[in-house]
């Protein structure tokens, strides 16, 4: 008789997913743990090279970290983990840190969730805009 046996995920990101655009300037990440880890560290640079290292976590010794805010842009991340006797890296990941109120050309910028005025029947009557313009659109 055979047996069932689960393979362990190998060390990869979870969060943020890539190519995925954030709002908040302190960043959640997660990833999937390596076998036997005794520590984890999140790398970010601003090229998928990671010449430039832009943050380092302290290490973690379980799988999610919370960044300090960060700039603006598109990110790369990756996952290093350590099991006391050798290291593995995650994939690389990517994510853009984007926020429409910080864009200084920004024309235009609608809400689903702020600045909506609904008419009698719940349904949309006027989006305000939430730009520094202060547009209204009305249906």
């Amino acid at each position: 008789m055979m047996g069932l046996y689960l393979l362990a995920q190998p060390l990869s990101g979870i969060l943020p997913k890539f190519d995925a655009y954030v709002s908040q300037p302190n960043v959640s990440f997660e990833w999937n743990s390596m076998p036997g880890a005794l520590e984890y560290m999140v790398v970010l640079a601003s090229d998928e090279a990671f010449t430039q290292d832009l943050v380092q976590s302290p290490p973690q010794t379980g799988t999610s970290w919370t960044s300090d805010p960060l700039n603006f842009g598109t990110l790369y991340w990756k996952v290093i983990g350590n099991d006391g006797i050798q290291s593995m890296e995650s994939g690389i990941e990517k994510f853009t840190y984007y926020l429409p109120s910080e864009d200084p050309n920004l024309v235009l910028w609608l809400r689903a969730d702020q600045g909506i005025t609904l008419d009698v029947s719940n349904k949309v009557q006027s989006w305000q805009d939430q730009s520094s313009n202060a547009f209204v659109v009305q249906q």
